[in-house]
């Protein structure tokens, strides 16, 4: 089985990421790694301006029902400088509570940039899709699974 190792390289322009990814091809292993049960990191939540959520909320879609409950949880996003993954829950009407994530600059009310990340996140608000964005940040990455754990 081949591996491939990515290096990730982040450069900060503009107040936002530019992430440029290279790869390369290590040596096949000799057999597969036995699947071992581990407990999840720790991950450190931080706390969310209620001016965050609110500028979220500001670009809620219009007619969707989308009421913010004003829980809301981030975490530093390791591979990218200064940028945050918030995890925020509101409820739709017909779908209950839901949890989306959107990557911002800053925790604080006044971000210089927004990003829906998550399915739940890109349906329900209109700020920019952060994978066709050069940040190409995308829901499945382990900061936007962090990101929701806060909110359980």
């Amino acid at each position: 089985m081949l591996y491939t190792l990515v290096v990730a390289g982040v450069l900060f322009v503009g107040g936002w990421v530019v992430s440029a990814v290279t790869g390369g091809k290590a040596e096949p292993a000799a057999a597969p790694p036995a699947v071992v049960a581990s407990p999840a990191p720790s991950v450190e939540c931080i706390g969310v301006d209620p001016a965050l959520v609110g500028l979220i909320d500001d670009q809620a879609v219009k007619g969707a029902g989308l009421v913010m409950t004003g829980r809301a949880a981030a975490v530093r996003d390791p591979d990218r400088v200064q940028v945050f993954m918030v995890a925020a829950e509101f409820t739709v009407p017909g779908n209950g509570r839901q949890v989306g994530v959107w990557a911002t600059s800053s925790t604080d009310g006044r971000p210089s940039a927004i990003l829906a990340v998550d399915g739940m996140a890109k349906q329900f608000t209109s700020w920019p899709d952060a994978s066709k964005t050069d940040a190409g940040i995308t829901g499945g990455e382990r900061s936007v699974l962090d990101a929701r754990s806060c909110l359980r």
